[in-house]
Formats: structure tokens, C-alpha cells, sequence
């Protein structure tokens, strides 16, 4: 079992990344909430959406636990199409983004820019495979070719499975990704381990779905289920593992397209639900217990991902 400072630690990551990438999407002033919020501290128009960018930022806060504890490199493919601005929030936090973006850096400043600056003129955006598990499990079947032993993880929704056939369709072309495990033509340890991030029942011949809802100790039960996961692809088991994460929509976000009074007040209660000062150290940049999950530079997500990249580019 886990020590408790870890759990703790990742439930603060989540929560982190959960403020960062709202108040990125929402926020143009008082991005720290300072002061009571206004109509003119918000954005003109919201950008980035909200909708899975929990299950997102949980994935990235586990993931970057199990390269620490593992010393394993750990690629991420993410396939869920809208939380783009749920990627930045994280490298950030890990430090990948200050590394390449010296006004990214994990302070104060650092913090202002990656907020007030995402999706704006001159600032940046993340771009995600799209909502198709089907790509998304054919880029993580070509990574785990390239980076083994590394686990290769592909998180997807399950919007896009209305895309999949019927058992007695002739659609091979989308069912075919779901038998990554068994096309895999490469080392013995080249193996893709999916998560999908939806809201109701999944299933999917041949593999053992390891369902984790929100709720009580998320944290303990998402990485019993991880470890679980990882031990039944290592061990080439009868049904391979994948991982079903069920989180309520938006996890309760107000409608951020009113600017009326009782709107910005229900957008202000919500984003200090967060409690994000708590998450911060002195200089602005996240607290010592999150820090404390990020792996050695080179295990990073950021830098595991940039570094498949580069050799799937080199072929």
C-alpha cells in the first residue's frame, strides 16, 4: 500500500492541474483569485474545454508516480480530443515546459504566462491525436514498438466507440486497433495499456476492464488498478488489462458563457472550491508534495514523449 504523502501528493497534482487548466481556458486577470472576481477578469471567449480534462490530468499525476517509483519510461498518448489545455497545465507542472520555454518557468511569472497566455496571440496550444481510440491505439501500437520497455498508455474516450462496428460489421479497420496487444510485432515487451475515460458501462472482447469512479480514496484505488494493470501486461495474461476512469461532467464547471452577476459568482465559488493557493510554494510554483511526484528529468512524460517522437521521426 501506498504511503500516505503519495496519496496525498496525488490528489494535490489533480487538483492543481484541474485549477490550471480551467482558470487557462477562463482567465485573462486575477488568476489566482486575489481579489473577488469580475466580468473583465474573464476571457471574451472561453477557450479549451473542460469535459475530460479531469481524467487527463488524474492519468498524467499517476503516470508520473509509477515512472518515479518504477524508474520506467512511461509513454502517453492522448486521444481524447478536447482537453488540450489540460497538457500544457501539466508539463508545466513537471518542468518540461519551463525547460524548452524559459518563461514557463515553475514560479510565479511562470504561472502568470501559462495562464493568462494559453490559446491568445503568440502564446500556444496542445494538439491531441483527436477524438478516435481507433488513431490513438495505432500511434501507441507504433510507440510501443519504438520504446520498449517503456509503457506505452493510450487514453481515449468513450464518445468515440459510437465509431466502432457492430460485432457483425466489416469495419476491420477501427475493431483492428483494439488487438494492439496481439498485432505487436516487437519486442516481446512492446505492449499499450488503454484507459477510457467515460461515464456509463465499457467493455471490450478480450480485455478485463479495471473500472476506478471518482470518489472516495480515487487516489488509492486508481493506482492499485495501475499497478494491477501493468503486472497483466508484463505477465501476457488469457485478457489483456485496460483501465475504464468514470468522472462526473466537467466535475460540476458553471456555464462560463454568462458574464451576468450570479454567473461570475457561481464561476468564482467553483474555481476557489481548488483552494489553489494551498498548492502553491512560496515562489509560486507547485507545492513540495507535488513536486515530489515528478520522476528524473529524462522520465518525464514531457520528455519520454518528445523522445519517442524524434525516434519514430528518424525511421
Amino acid at each position: 500500500m501506498e504511503d500516505r504523502k503519495t496519496l496525498a501528493g496525488l490528489g494535490r497534482w489533480r487538483r492543481l492541474a484541474d485549477y490550471l487548466t480551467a482558470a487557462s481556458g477562463l482567465l485573462k486577470d486575477n488568476l489566482l483569485l486575489a481579489e473577488p472576481l469580475r466580468p473583465e477578469h474573464l476571457k471574451d471567449a472561453p477557450s479549451g474545454s473542460f469535459s475530460d480534462a479531469p481524467a487527463l490530468n488524474a492519468v498524467y499525476a499517476h503516470l508520473s508516480r509509477f515512472a518515479r517509483d518504477h524508474q520506467r519510461s512511461v509513454v502517453l498518448v492522448q486521444g481524447l480530443g478536447h482537453p488540450s489545455d489540460a497538457v500544457p497545465a501539466n508539463l508545466w507542472i513537471e518542468g518540461t515546459l519551463g525547460e524548452f520555454e524559459p518563461r514557463y518557468q515553475r514560479d510565479h511569472s511562470g504561472l502568470t504566462h501559462l495562464l493568462s497566455g494559453f490559446s491568445w496571440p503568440s502564446a500556444f496550444t496542445a494538439a491531441p491525436v483527436g477524438d478516435r481510440s481507433d488513431l490513438a491505439l495505432f500511434y501507441g501500437m507504433c510507440a510501443a514498438r519504438e520504446a520498449a520497455p517503456a509503457l506505452v498508455v493510450c487514453l481515449v474516450s468513450d464518445r468515440a466507440e459510437q465509431r466502432l462496428p457492430e460485432p457483425d460489421g466489416d469495419a476491420w479497420s477501427q475493431e483492428a486497433p483494439w488487438l494492439v496487444n496481439d498485432l505487436l510485432d516487437g519486442p516481446a515487451d512492446a505492449r499499450v495499456l488503454p484507459i477510457v475515460a467515460g461515464r456509463g458501462d465499457f467493455e471490450r472482447s478480450g480485455y478485463e476492464v479495471l473500472a476506478v469512479a471518482a470518489g472516495m480514496r480515487f487516489e488509492a484505488r486508481f493506482l492499485a488498478a495501475l499497478e494491477a494493470a501493468v503486472r497483466g501486461l508484463d505477465e501476457a495474461g488469457p485478457r489483456w488489462p485496460l483501465i475504464r476512469l468514470e468522472f462526473p461532467p466537467s466535475l460540476g464547471m458553471p456555464d462560463a458563457l454568462k458574464t451576468d452577476a450570479p454567473a461570475v459568482a457561481l464561476i468564482e465559488s467553483w474555481l476557489r472550491s481548488y483552494r489553489v493557493k494551498d498548492l502553491l510554494d512560496a515562489d509560486g510554483g507547485p507545492h513540495q508534495t507535488i513536486r515530489a511526484l515528478c520522476p528524473p528529468a529524462s522520465l518525464r512524460l514531457g520528455a519520454t514523449l518528445l523522445e519517442t517522437a524524434r525516434r519514430l521521426r528518424g525511421r
